[in-house]
């Protein structure tokens, strides 16, 4: 699971760089303690499924305690509960990317790759 400094206010830019076909269907949970909203549709979370989302999708955050929480998700349960995980790498660009693995103990993360763009403040320098 990842956490990350957010303010009232900020637009978050995701992007689904990668699904890969594979077992079961694979996405991405976020949430804060507050709102979020995806078009017209508040939220304190939402699930966004690989196989279903826009290559790229803003939320914007209405609410929040400071932080977006987000975990690569498997067929509607937390993959980590099950072995898999997600690895950041910061880009030069501004994005911060992460790859993914399925369910189990397999070592390859590429099973769904996205990228998150927040605009920096103060406090995220």
């Amino acid at each position: 699971m990842e956490a990350l400094a957010v303010d009232a206010g900020d637009l978050l830019t995701l992007r689904v760089v990668k699904p890969k076909p594979g077992f079961g269907r694979q996405g991405l949970w976020l949430a804060t303690r507050g709102r979020l909203r995806i078009d017209d549709d508040p939220a304190p979370q939402f699930l966004l499924w690989a196989d279903r989302v826009p290559d790229e999708v803003v939320i914007r955050v209405d609410h929040t305690d400071g932080l977006v929480r987000f975990c690569n998700v498997f067929d509607s349960i937390a993959s980590q509960l099950y072995g898999g995980g997600m690895l950041r790498q910061d880009a030069s660009d501004g994005w911060i990317e992460y790859v993914c693995n399925n369910m189990g103990l397999e070592d390859t993360y590429e099973k769904l790759v996205f990228r998150v763009r927040i605009p920096a403040g103060p406090e995220r320098r």
